[in-house]
């Protein structure tokens, strides 16, 4: 295994991690702030994820539009905030 496929594993790992973190902060405290920065987080997730079980196909459009899906849902969580 060369070091980009670990990674790639590593950056998956970490976003799990944050995904669990936020939607555990979600559920202690009800604020949609950490509901939208778990949502985001999701999204880029997936990505990653896509990227490792499809690693031949273009995956772009995907790709695009989850990111544009995560932006949306940190601005969301940060204007929630406000």
């Amino acid at each position: 295994m060369d070091l980009a496929a670990l990674l790639i594993y590593f950056v998956i790992l970490v976003q799990v991690v944050l995904v669990v973190t936020t939607f555990y902060l979600y559920m202690g405290n009800r604020l949609r702030l950490f509901l939208y920065l778990g949502l985001g987080f999701l999204a880029l997730l997936i990505i990653s994820v896509l990227q490792v079980i499809v690693p031949g196909t273009d995956a772009g459009l995907y790709t695009n539009l989850l990111t544009a899906g995560a932006g949306l849902f940190f601005l969301a969580g940060i204007l929630s905030a406000v």
